[in-house]
C-alpha cells in the first residue's frame, strides 16, 4: 500500500538538503542558567511592610530548574504561591500567579537585597534568608 501524498511530503521535508531539526543551542527548557537567573535562587524573607506588599508571600524560594514557592507567614492568600518563573532580561522576570497568569516584574539584585516593582507600582523587598 501506497503512503498518503501528505505523509510522503513530510518525509521528503524531513530529508531536504540542508534541514536541521535539532534545536538551536541554548535554545527551549534546557537553556543554560543565565547570571541573572543564578541570582535569584534560593530562599528570601520579606523585609518590606506595606499595604500593597501584603499580597505578596512573606517567604519565597526560587528553585533551579525555574519554580518557585512562596507562602505567607498566617498561611494566608498570595499572589505568588507556586509556579514557575524565568529572567526575561536583566531587569524583568516572569513569575506565573496563583490565577495562572505569568506577570512580569521588574527586580533590581544588590548584595541580599531582591528588589520587585510590579505593573501597580508597588515596590517591595527581601532580603536572603539563611
Amino acid at each position: 500500500m501506497r503512503p498518503a501524498f501528505g505523509t510522503a511530503l513530510v518525509a521528503l521535508i524531513g530529508l531536504a538538503p540542508g534541514a536541521d531539526s535539532a534545536p538551536a543551542p541554548g535554545a527551549g527548557p534546557g537553556d543554560v542558567m543565565t547570571t541573572e537567573s543564578a541570582r535569584l535562587i534560593g530562599r528570601w524573607a520579606k523585609a518590606t511592610a506595606s499595604t500593597c506588599a501584603d499580597r505578596y508571600p512573606d517567604h519565597l524560594e526560587f528553585r533551579n530548574p525555574n519554580l518557585y514557592a512562596g507562602r505567607k507567614q498566617d498561611g494566608g492568600f498570595t499572589v505568588w504561591d507556586v509556579g514557575t518563573w524565568e529572567v526575561a532580561d536583566p531587569t524583568h522576570v516572569a513569575i506565573s500567579t496563583a490565577n495562572d497568569a505569568v506577570i512580569r516584574y521588574r527586580f533590581t539584585r544588590t548584595g541580599d537585597a531582591l528588589t520587585f516593582v510590579d505593573d501597580q507600582g508597588c515596590e517591595f523587598s527581601y532580603r536572603r534568608a539563611s
